[in-house]
């Protein structure tokens, strides 16, 4: 699912006192448009946050994080060594089932189809 992530001494402790903190967004250049419906979820139950930083790699993600009070946002299997993750709130809570990344403009491209279809029949017999 997915949750934000903070250093282990980072002053919040619970969602509602993030919002006094900035965030750190993931950027793909070609994926998000830069649009982020993540935010756009969070406005709509009031919990107005403004990037301040946008980052292309996720390790510079993870270094803003581990030297700032900014906060960022991830799935909960990939939080890393020394942050702590905070769920979403229940009326947002997004479970993700798999992630499958590609440049928008490649998203129809026989290769991508291809593969998208494997993972859909690799971890619908997983769960069977």
């Amino acid at each position: 699912k997915v949750v934000f992530f903070v250093r282990n001494d980072h002053p919040a402790q619970d969602f509602e006192s993030l919002a006094n903190y900035p965030i750190a967004l993931f950027k793909t250049p070609g994926w998000n448009d830069n649009k982020y419906p993540v935010l756009e979820r969070l406005r709509n139950i009031g919990f107005h946050v403004n990037p301040r930083v946008e980052v292309d790699h996720p390790a510079m993600i993870h270094d803003v994080i581990f030297k700032s009070d900014y906060f960022g946002i991830t799935l909960s299997g990939s939080v890393p060594e020394g942050c702590r993750s905070m769920d979403l709130p229940e009326q947002l809570t997004i479970d993700v089932s798999y992630v499958m990344s590609c440049r928008r403009s490649q998203k129809d491209a026989p290769l991508n189809q291809w593969l998208f279809q494997m993972l859909k029949s690799t971890l619908k017999n997983k769960q069977a």
